[in-house]
């Protein structure tokens, strides 16, 4: 017996009820976010908790004093306003960083293994300030406060091993960053639009790039620095590498070499180099005003001996065309001018190659070492 085909559904019929069952999925979560982020509990208390957690790994005293929210999605999403960071002992001014927003987006699988992922951390409008003291310990250096009283016993089955933090990547945005040594006692203060620092992991390189505005100019810095985890055992088994390179419309340069405790800043040994098609074009980033010498660049190594200033060796200046007249005298053109010393404290190489009232002219000198000239001794003489 042949028996008539079942009746068949239309795929626009079946798709229907899945569709229903997709939206409400969609909108449950739509909802369950809006919740989270407007009925955020006990501001007062999750503020205290994170407080707490950073003077635990830090010792610093983190101020969140605007509202904070949380939205749950692919990531965690926690969101703070006016948010502040103290300063070390002996810092010049009570906060370390002050920030107008923070905004971070943390993996959820890690938090199961006890790990805080954070994906990028976002700083809009922050004031951070890098600096060392008089005796040279800088503010960046974090160190958990020593315990004061012996530590209870842990519950027996409760988790013995401590969280850990990776941030993946850092972006600034509208902010400014102030570099002070208190050593010598200055300061020098940039804007910052924009910089970015990513890695893959706390073992891996982390990238830069980014723009950085000094007085009118801004200036593009791009490279690649050491990992995280290596600058925060300030002991690594090499030294933390170092390439960074800075450039405008006028001026290039770069510093490369490694780091032995990049955490304390110390045990440098960097190749610095640095170029200007027109050192007067320089005039608005320094606020001084600059001679205009031509295709101007300048070579040294910088090598940190423990002293308050580097050793510095290998110093090479070169300039090209430039022009320099005097009432009274015959004006200068030079072609070009090198001066080369092997150190600062050994005398320097000059020659110079130009026209002087239209004669060729060349002049050969070795002069005093460059420091001399930095003693700022009225007494000592600078041999010619």
């Amino acid at each position: 017996m042949v028996h008539p085909p079942e009746p068949t559904t239309p795929s626009h019929h079946r798709r229907k009820p899945r569709l229903k069952l997709i939206g409400l999925g969609v909108a449950a979560v739509a909802a369950a976010s809006v919740a989270a982020v407007v009925a955020v509990p006990d501001q007062a208390a999750i503020k205290a908790r994170v407080a707490e957690a950073v003077r635990r790994s830090t010792g610093r005293t983190l101020v969140l004093q605007g509202p904070i929210s949380i939205w749950p999605g692919l990531s965690l999403t926690l969101a703070a306003d006016d948010v502040t960071l103290s300063n070390i002992q002996g810092g010049s001014r009570p906060e370390m960083a002050r920030v107008g927003r923070l905004e971070a987006k943390v993996a959820w699988l890690p938090l199961f293994n006890r790990e805080i992922v954070v994906e990028r951390l976002t700083l809009e409008h922050p004031s951070i300030l890098l600096e060392t003291t008089a005796e040279a310990v800088p503010n960046w250096r974090f160190e958990p406060p020593r315990p004061t009283a012996s530590p209870a016993a842990v519950p027996s089955g409760s988790p013995s091993r401590p969280w850990r933090s990776d941030v993946r990547v850092l972006e600034l945005r509208d902010g400014d960053v102030e570099l002070r040594d208190g050593r010598v006692g200055r300061a020098i203060k940039a804007t910052v639009p924009r910089l970015t620092l990513a890695a893959t992991s706390a073992e891996s390189p982390i990238s830069i790039d980014g723009e950085i505005g000094l007085g009118t100019e801004r200036t593009r810095i791009s490279g690649q620095v050491g990992s995280s985890s290596a600058f925060e055992s300030d002991n690594p088994a090499s030294p933390w590498p170092v390439q960074i390179l800075a450039e405008n419309v006028a001026a290039r340069m770069s510093v490369s070499g490694g780091i032995a405790r990049p955490r304390s800043a110390r045990g440098y040994d960097l190749a610095f180099e640095a170029g200007a098609q027109d050192l007067s074009a320089l005039s608005g980033m320094t606020g001084l005003s600059l001679p205009a010498l031509k295709d101007l660049s300048l070579a040294a190594h910088l090598v940190d001996r423990g002293e308050t200033l580097p050793e510095i060796s290998g110093i090479s200046l070169h300039a090209g065309a430039a022009d320099f007249a005097m009432a009274g005298y015959a004006a200068l053109h030079v072609d070009h001018l090198d001066l080369t010393a092997p150190s600062m404290d050994a005398p320097t190489q000059a020659r110079l190659d130009g026209t002087l009232a239209g004669t060729a002219v060349t002049l050969q000198a070795t002069l005093g070492a460059p420091a001399t000239l930095l003693r700022n001794d009225a007494r000592a003489a600078f041999p010619i």
